[in-house]
């Protein structure tokens, strides 16, 4: 397993780079290797393209989430800047 624990750019050149390797394909002790990022946000899905397809990894807050406080601040957002705020506009 390949854990990559880091964020932005970082984390899309380290998949990319990963890819390229061939890890993503790779077979270790008859157990697929796996490809995890921890937390990656939707811009970094964007950034890493194709190469985030099948990997692992989790998301700490999306904008389709129907509690009061988070529909408050998606509907803030859209009026102000007319697209759905991305996770680090949330954590901004």
């Amino acid at each position: 397993m390949l854990i990559l624990n880091h964020y932005g750019k970082n984390m899309v050149n380290s998949l990319t780079q990963a890819i390229q390797f061939g890890l993503r394909d790779k077979m270790v002790n008859g157990n697929k290797f796996e490809i995890v990022v921890p937390l990656f946000s939707r811009l970094m899905a964007q950034g890493g393209g194709e190469n985030i397809n099948g990997i692992l990894g989790t998301t700490h807050w999306n904008w389709s989430l129907q509690d009061e406080g988070s529909q408050a601040f998606v509907k803030s957002f859209g009026q102000e800047y007319g697209f759905p705020p991305s996770q680090a506009a949330h954590t901004c």
